[in-house]
């Protein structure tokens, strides 16, 4: 806005709404936020500096100490970064903070990380499974919420995948590997690990490389209609020895009504009975069109995915 404009701006108000959020949580949801909101409100934006007001905000946490004020973290004490590196078969594992002097635990088996868990100091190399979760400690007592993340090992993670039509460039999920990268998706559609299609059908092929004894086949799939993603109506499983001729193996509907308000995600899994095969296709069937009852009636509907597990 230019300056003129400006001065139509009578005040700003920074709500809290309180129907997800029982009444011990509303301190740490407004604060420190509204000290972000009045230093916008009240300084002029030519003179701001985020180091010297992220100073002041430390020096004001006694403050609210003393006032009983429960505030939570001004950013995520913990986030769990993995990444598959394919060509070795393995994820590495970085834990990052979001604030100056905290130091992070961790466990592997899925336990919660108390005082005791390892510590951690560099990324961590990890050649199988796990359920990583970790916690930021300040002085010795835990701060902020828990960061938890999966990595799934299996045999597709590091082979070659192929799409027949592209998905959306908005939700790559880490580009084609992202459906065999051992990395899977949180309910959060935005995380970063969910692949879009926008109106399109998934057809994936995966090639293992080469004859593999086949157990189960597993396609992870999101829906959170709030958002206009739904579920596959149906996901269809076939192997191959050549790449050109695929034997159909089954398919697969779900029970999950579209109108179901939660987010949630479903697994496809397909059982193989041990067939030998080298290539693995998946085809999963979108809704398309956004259903007469929704907000979004006739608009393109999104499909996600985030792992096409081979057993």
């Amino acid at each position: 806005m230019t300056r003129d404009e400006e001065r139509h701006i009578l005040g700003g108000e920074c709500n809290m709404w309180t129907e997800r959020a029982p009444q011990e949580r509303v301190d740490g949801k407004v604060f420190p936020r509204i000290l972000a909101m009045c230093e916008v409100l009240w300084s002029d934006v030519q003179g701001r500096d985020y180091a010297e007001f992220n100073s002041r905000v430390e020096d004001h946490y006694a403050r609210l100490d003393y006032l009983g004020v429960e505030y939570g973290p001004a950013a995520r004490p913990v986030v769990i970064v993995p990444s598959c590196k394919g060509e070795t078969r393995s994820f590495e594992i970085v834990l990052e903070s979001g604030e100056q002097g905290l130091i992070i635990r961790y466990t592997l088996d899925g336990t919660e990380p108390t005082g005791d868990a390892p510590l951690y100091a560099h990324p961590l190399r990890l050649s199988g499974s796990a359920e990583i979760r970790a916690r930021a400690f300040r002085d010795g007592i835990p701060y902020g919420e828990e960061a938890r993340r999966k990595v799934r090992m299996h045999q597709a993670v590091g082979a070659a995948v192929s799409v027949a039509a592209p998905y959306s460039d908005k939700y790559p999920g880490g580009g084609k590997e992202a459906l065999i990268d051992g990395l899977t998706g949180s309910l959060n559609f935005g995380d970063g690990f969910w692949q879009g299609y926008l109106h399109d059908d998934l057809e994936a092929t995966i090639d293992l490389g080469a004859p593999r004894t086949i157990t189960t086949i597993t396609a992870r799939f999101l829906q959170n209609s709030n958002s206009w993603i739904f579920l596959p109506t149906e996901v269809e499983f076939s192997l191959s020895s050549d790449g050109s001729t695929f034997d159909p193996l089954t398919t697969l509907s779900h029970d999950v009504a579209q109108k179901n308000p939660d987010v949630v995600i479903a697994d496809f899994p397909a059982q193989a009975d041990k067939k030998e095969a080298r290539f693995v296709r998946v085809r999963a069937r979108g809704v398309g069109i956004c259903p007469e009852w929704h907000p979004g009636a006739g608009q393109k509907a999104w499909l996600f995915v985030d792992e096409i597990i081979v057993d």
